[in-house]
């Protein structure tokens, strides 16, 4: 924070507070070092922001003026920088993902969705291939990352399980393996 927003930000809940003890504690500094910054900001602007009395803390009407001053700008500071951060955490860019035809379009159709509506700003761009192609895909760095069919190894990749299933035999009822319970 810049050094004057500082000092508009330590004038601001002072005024705010009405108290320079309770300003302090809330802004976690000592009163000797929140006093200096009132009067730095005085000397900075060349007038008397508060009338100090024993008993009460109170704006003057330059106080005043400034205090708005000072909402405007903390507001705006405030606001802008939760823009800044909402754009510098939106994902952007592209993802390159290898699918095997069969099981892209049954598993991840509806997860490649929902992922492109919660990441617009992403290309998301598929390519299909067998498993070895997409392997050599991901070791030549043509995607980012591969869905292989099990049983798969490679001690130069990484490997997740993120979906099993049970394959299973369709047999007409007639067939001879029909009455039998494994293959």
């Amino acid at each position: 924070m810049n050094q004057n927003l500082s000092l508009y930000r330590i004038f601001y809940t002072v005024a705010l507070t009405g108290n320079i003890s309770h300003a302090a504690d809330e802004l976690f500094i000592s009163q000797p070092a929140l006093s200096k910054s009132i009067r730095a900001l005085e000397a900075e602007l060349g007038v008397t922001l508060f009338k100090r009395d024993p008993r009460e803390l109170s704006l003057t009407s330059e106080g005043e003026n400034v205090y708005c001053y000072a909402v405007d700008i903390l507001n705006y500071w405030q606001s802008r920088t939760a823009e800044l951060f909402s754009l510098l955490e939106q994902v952007k860019g592209s993802l390159r993902f290898g699918l095997p035809p069969s099981v892209g379009s049954v598993f991840f159709s509806k997860i490649l969705f929902e992922y492109g509506c919660k990441y617009p700003q992403v290309d998301l761009q598929i390519v299909e291939g067998t498993s070895k192609k997409i392997e050599a895909l991901v070791m030549n760095d043509q995607v980012d990352l591969g869905v292989v069919i099990e049983p798969y190894e490679n001690p130069h990749m990484r490997l997740k399980t993120v979906y099993r299933s049970d394959v299973v035999l369709a047999v007409a009822r007639n067939h001879r393996l029909a009455e039998r319970t494994e293959v």
